[in-house]
């Protein structure tokens, strides 16, 4: 997986949604979001998003931990 530059790219951690998604195409703005909002307390209690306002932050290593752990394998929202 190759990681794009964008500008004004800062060394922390934490990425926007929309950053996020130019940085790695292969997760769309709406596929992000739609997860977030069915899965957030999951995605929260294992450090994937935090929120800053309004605003969810995603940590980009601890998303790839994530997947990696085989925690969407059921992406199917939970009713």
């Amino acid at each position: 997986m190759i990681e794009k530059t964008i500008e004004n790219a800062s060394n922390s951690p934490f990425t926007t949604v929309l950053n996020f998604s130019e940085m790695y195409p292969e997760f769309s703005a709406g596929a992000l979001r739609w997860l977030i909002f069915n899965r957030r307390e999951e995605l929260l209690s294992h450090g994937v998003i935090r929120y800053w306002g309004r605003k969810v932050l995603i940590h980009k290593e601890n998303f790839f931990e994530f997947i990696m752990q085989n925690n969407t394998a059921q992406i199917a929202a939970r009713y």
